[in-house]
């Protein structure tokens, strides 16, 4: 069906006003709902479900709009879509502070009667639960669905006039429920990716309600090192995944595997692995962990014992696995001594298993798949990378259990006993004597597939690929060739100027 702009208005039209009329019904109760008598809980659960329903449509409107302005196929011309129509007055000061009202006031049971009635309605509960969600959702959107001037101008007004950042840093500290909390982060993280100064402002909300006083002051001792956001991250990703049921829970309502993702992602944004040196650079960990740790820098040691724990985790469920990938964009950035507690805790094996899905995905399911399905291998070959160029004990059993097994060995002893030099590839071999293809790579093997991506037509995927094979080679140009080919190592042994390429070939 065709959608015309100006149903979309008459819609946002009625919905600002229906939304600004139950904010006042529902401000003028103390307790949001009234009195939860059995004569009116009826009519307070049906107005809170219109609510909802109401900030629902809001959401679904901006994101319609947004959806509309990048898609030509809607039948509608993009430049038809002004800021200034009626759906951007759903992202007006006046509605995100109605958002921000029923956020607030039914967020964390703040408003629920506790003192009225002993037992909280199932549908009474659920439905102010919605009315949180959505109200968390509509601001997304209204900020950051889409990067035209009302979404700029509504993220302008959300922090600076309407103190948005404490607002979300209040929340985060507070318990909600997950679907809630989830919102709540991704708020965060877009904040973090669109304005470099938020992080900082962050903090300092956080410092201030901890260690600050008056209203602000939780019950909390004072810490010498202020609390910092990566402490709630990691406290609330320890939550998420280590309460019950079992992690990620049976039930697909359950969003603590989407709420896990999302953490490792804002702690990747942050760059949460770089820190890991503070922990893990000493050589005898035991002996660091005898003495008190800063608030910090425990956080920072639960988040690399949480990496193990996860990584160890079955592959059956796709959140977990989804969890596994986050967790692995984290590492990336981990420095390589950060290898050798892997090693430690057994998670070669996992982050191989790893591997091997990501390439039977791209090379198998999808047969090679688009660029954007090839670049989703780049994480797990960046770390396996660094993890096994800065420890010996990480790149022996990469090496020889998995890549280059014993079986693929026995085309190298003739190799071994005459050993040649980086400096002779390029200066006494000649291309005869080289083996064009791989000694040894059956089908289907590990090694099959990463020499695959060797000749890949993404240069990024190709260069890590090669990387990765050439640490595992000990970065011996003559082992490189003999187990990869030189047809396919030729691109990075001239990288590395080790082979001599015609001049008016170039090298990406």
């Amino acid at each position: 069906m065709k959608i015309i702009e100006s149903d979309i208005t008459k819609l946002a039209i009625d919905v600002a006003s229906i939304i600004n009329s139950k904010k006042k019904l529902i401000e003028s109760s103390d307790d949001g709902c009234g009195d939860l008598s059995d004569t009116n809980l009826e009519c307070c659960v049906d107005t809170l479900k219109f609510v909802s329903e109401v900030v629902r449509a809001c959401k679904n409107l901006i994101r319609l709009r947004n959806q509309m302005e990048n898609s030509l196929s809607t039948g509608i011309a993009c430049s038809k879509i002004k800021d200034n129509s009626s759906v951007s007055q759903l992202q007006s000061r006046a509605m995100l502070d109605v958002y921000i009202t029923f956020l607030t006031l039914c967020s964390n049971n703040k408003r629920m009667p506790s003192e009225k009635a002993t037992v909280i309605p199932k549908n009474l509960e659920n439905t102010i639960m919605n009315i949180s969600r959505h109200s968390s959702l509509v601001l997304f959107h209204a900020m950051h669905g889409n990067r035209n001037t009302a979404s700029r101008n509504a993220l302008g007004i959300f922090i600076r006039q309407l103190n948005g950042i404490s607002i979300l840093v209040d929340m985060l500290v507070r318990p909600n429920p997950v679907p809630t909390t989830l919102s709540i982060v991704r708020h965060l993280h877009n904040l973090i990716g669109s304005m470099p100064d938020s992080l900082r402002q962050i903090n300092a909300v956080l410092q201030k309600k901890f260690i600050g006083g008056g209203e602000e002051k939780f019950n909390r001792v004072q810490q010498e090192e202020p609390v910092c956001l990566v402490q709630i991250l990691c406290a609330s990703l320890v939550w998420t995944i280590r309460s019950d049921p079992s992690f990620p829970g049976t039930s697909s309502m359950d969003r603590r595997g989407d709420l896990a993702e999302e953490i490792w992602h804002v702690l990747f944004a942050i760059g949460v692995g770089n820190q890991f040196k503070t922990v893990f650079s000493d050589n005898n960990l035991d002996e660091q962990l005898n003495h008190k740790l800063s608030p910090k820098t425990d956080a920072i040691l639960q988040l690399g014992i949480l990496i193990c724990d996860v990584l160890h985790m079955s592959n059956f469920d796709s959140r977990t696995y989804r969890c596994k990938l986050a967790a692995v964009h984290l590492l990336m950035d981990a420095p390589v001594i950060f290898g050798k507690f892997l090693f430690a805790n057994n998670c070669v094996d996992p982050l191989v298993v790893i591997l091997w899905l990501q390439l039977n995905a791209v090379l198998v399911e999808k047969q090679g798949g688009g660029s954007q399905d090839v670049v989703q291998l780049m994480p797990i070959l960046v770390v396996l990378s660094n993890m096994a160029q800065g420890n010996l004990e990480f790149k022996q059993i990469l090496k020889n259990k998995y890549v280059f097994p014993a079986m693929a060995n026995s085309g190298l002893r003739v190799h071994e006993n005459n050993v040649v030099s980086n400096s002779s590839i390029n200066e006494t071999s000649s291309v005869s004597n080289r083996p064009m293809n791989p000694k040894d790579s059956p089908p289907g093997t590990l090694r099959n597939k990463l020499i695959r991506l060797m000749t890949w037509t993404d240069s990024n995927v190709k260069r890590c690929a090669s990387e990765f094979l050439w640490i595992l080679c000990d970065e011996n140009a003559d082992e490189f060739v003999v187990r990869t080919g030189f047809g396919n190592a030729v691109h990075t042994l001239g990288i590395k100027g080790l082979v001599s390429l015609p001049q008016n070939s170039t090298v990406q």
